[in-house]
């Protein structure tokens, strides 16, 4: 009985130990790969605005040039926004435009206006907001010695590391499953496997 307990007991560690670094490890595979998705697609934005505004007007033909709300304009409307992604448009005077995706944040842009009006240099950081953290991206619009606005792509990655919270918790319990049927199956194995030394201990005995 001692023996199969401590057969038992030690079969059970192991599978337990194994069904937490393997979720631990899914957990954390998950979030980087979560982190490097985000990345890519703030990057994708902000080339895509660097791309039209260094294009023509596709009403005109002609290149937009320091035309920034315009720029803004055809920007916004041509663009939607990914998943738990916010697009916003701040121009150098005047009020900021701004597109979301129905699962993004709202980005409390006001403590940051000041800066983004004056940006010279692509800048990008996390910002706290209601809505939880957000990283973005900003770029300026125009190069040059006038400021004269910037392009702010926001991601909200809290709504994603949800559902990789929900995809670790699916793990886990297909883990604990496999450790229940692994121990009554080592159980089972284990009354076999000592079947014979205890028979043979018995016939020992007598």
């Amino acid at each position: 009985g001692d023996v199969r307990s401590r057969i038992l007991a030690s079969y059970v560690v192991l599978l337990l130990l194994a069904a937490v670094a393997s979720t631990l490890i899914v957990r954390q595979v998950l979030l980087v790969r979560l982190d490097d998705r985000i990345e890519a697609d703030l990057t994708q934005e902000v080339q895509e605005f660097r791309r039209l505004a260094s294009g023509n007007d596709p009403e005109t033909g002609e290149p937009f040039g320091n035309n920034v709300r315009r720029i803004f304009q055809v920007y916004l409307d041509r663009n939607v926004p990914g998943e738990g992604e916010e697009l916003i448009t701040v121009p150098a005077r005047g009020r900021p435009f701004y597109r979301q995706s129905e699962r993004a944040g709202d980005v409390a842009v006001e403590p940051y206006l000041s800066r983004w009006r004056q940006l010279q240099e692509t800048e990008r950081g996390e910002i706290d907001t209601p809505a939880g953290e957000a990283r973005y991206i900003a770029v300026p619009v125009v190069e040059g010695p006038e400021p004269r606005g910037a392009f702010v792509v926001a991601n909200f990655p809290d709504v994603e590391r949800e559902e990789v919270d929900e995809a670790v918790l699916i793990v886990a319990a297909v883990a604990a499953a496999v450790l229940v049927l692994g121990t009554a199956a080592a159980f089972l194995a284990a009354g076999r496997v000592l079947a014979p030394l205890s028979e043979l201990r018995d016939a020992a005995r007598s």
